[in-house]
């Protein structure tokens, strides 16, 4: 009687038959506005590398993402930009650059500048 009922919902409301399929099947996804040429890249690559398996060429993609490496590079990239501002701003009172002491830049993660001393960070 349930599955005449739930028929009779699905011609009068298309999208509550949509959420009801969508809830049978909790590992399909459904994505909309996809670029066509980005679309045809994924589907073509899926096609090639994982035999139309979407599922798998999407985790293979996700699984290439970096997620702590990035946090790294982004350390490191304001560590840069912090050097790079200090070597930027040394000049004397006539505007000529001059060096600084590079002892006193901040530190990159893994740098091994050695000190006047001999020592190595």
């Amino acid at each position: 009687m349930e599955d005449k009922n739930e028929e009779k919902i699905g011609e009068q409301n298309p999208a509550r038959a949509m959420i009801h399929k969508l809830q049978e099947n909790k590992n399909s996804l459904h994505i909309s506005r996809v670029p066509p040429r980005t679309k045809e890249e994924f589907i073509s690559f899926a096609d090639e590398e994982f035999l139309g398996d979407y599922g798998m060429a999407l985790k293979w993609l996700m699984d290439g993402i970096p997620k702590q490496d990035m946090r790294l590079v982004l350390v490191q990239l304001a560590s840069l930009n912090e050097r790079v501002e200090v070597l930027e701003n040394a000049s004397t009172e006539k505007g000529e650059v001059t060096s600084p002491d590079i002892t006193k830049l901040p530190k990159t993660f893994g740098d091994k500048r050695e000190h006047k001393n001999g020592k190595s960070n």
